[in-house]
């Protein structure tokens, strides 16, 4: 069990300053999983790393790497987060590849990378010049809200529509799809990969596009990307981080590996990355990211001349 101690400095660690009484209720709400008023380190864990951690499945570097966040010898909340992972890449075949390829897992090179804290850059990264953008945009929402669809549809579309125009200065924007990771919902993305290509972008405009388009006689610049959010106001986002790729330091188009997803009678048209210039790319990350953060990445922009269209 965690003495009192240990719980607040952990909490002083997410959150980077001395907890009040309310800060470490919230935070024993959050990890007391049986309510009898102490944390376990299997109630801590489990918060952490989900229901399916075991110790047998995390590997001996893993856990050192715990024991020197412990004893304070890594820089972690609001200090240098640089981290080394290894990223998935498929490589190129020869031919269009599919996810109903029976050898398709045999194309997939991991590579040994570093993954930079993005919060340590001299300046404030933009869509414009990195590809991505961490804005702070309150939600008001719980937890529970974003598992429930109709609030997500009714309250939170609007919010995404409002970061995204405030950041880009679009004269329309459309919310027109969400997804939630993890509890038994979608599983996280494992391939270095960009969701939506030339072909499925201009889908969407034809499917979903905000009503001030006329679409017949459209003829200016269509972007598409995404907000990524922590949902849990209680906790700072301690694992299953968002690693983004500099779209500068993407080589267009020999990395874009045509990939075409089979799913439930939909059929969608992705591009996954090709390791050949993996010695290139910078991947970052934005670690500690609360839920008031919202991670703004591009997709497809439509501007030939734009250095960050994917």
């Amino acid at each position: 069990v965690l003495q009192l101690n240990e719980i607040r400095q952990l909490v002083q660690r997410q959150i980077s300053h001395e907890p009040s009484a309310e800060e470490m209720k919230s935070f024993m709400s959050a990890f007391d999983s049986d309510g009898d008023g102490t944390i376990s380190l299997a109630e801590y864990l489990t918060c952490v790393l989900g229901e399916g951690w075991s110790l047998e499945g995390h590997s001996a570097q893993w856990w050192a790497l715990q024991d020197s966040f412990q004893c304070g010898r890594v820089p972690h909340a609001n200090g240098s987060g640089d981290v080394t992972a290894s990223v998935t890449y498929r490589r190129h075949n020869g031919k269009r590849q599919s996810s109903t390829d029976a050898d398709g897992d045999s194309f997939l090179q991991a590579v040994e990378t570093l993954i930079k804290d993005a919060r340590q850059l001299p300046s404030v990264p933009t869509i414009a010049e990195m590809g991505f953008a961490l804005r702070m945009q309150p939600t008001g929402m719980s937890n529970e809200d974003f598992y429930d669809d109709r609030q997500v549809e009714s309250r939170y579309y609007k919010l995404c529509e409002d970061v995204v125009k405030e950041e880009t200065g679009a004269a329309a924007v459309k919310c027109f799809h969400h997804a939630v990771r993890g509890k038994g919902r979608m599983p996280f993305a494992g391939i270095a990969h960009s969701d939506y290509s030339v072909k499925t972008a201009f889908q969407l405009l034809a499917d979903v596009r905000p009503p001030e388009i006329d679409i017949k006689s459209f003829k200016g610049r269509i972007c598409v990307m995404n907000v990524w959010r922590n949902i849990t106001p209680n906790s700072p986002l301690l694992n299953r981080h968002l690693a983004m790729c500099h779209a500068k330091t993407v080589c267009a188009p020999d990395d874009f590996v045509y990939y075409d997803v089979h799913d439930g009678g939909t059929d969608a048209e992705t591009f996954h990355m090709d390791p050949t210039h993996s010695h290139q790319h910078q991947w970052y990350y934005f670690p500690m990211q609360t839920n008031d953060e919202a991670l703004i990445f591009m997709q497809y922009d439509s501007d030939p001349v734009s250095t960050c269209r994917y």
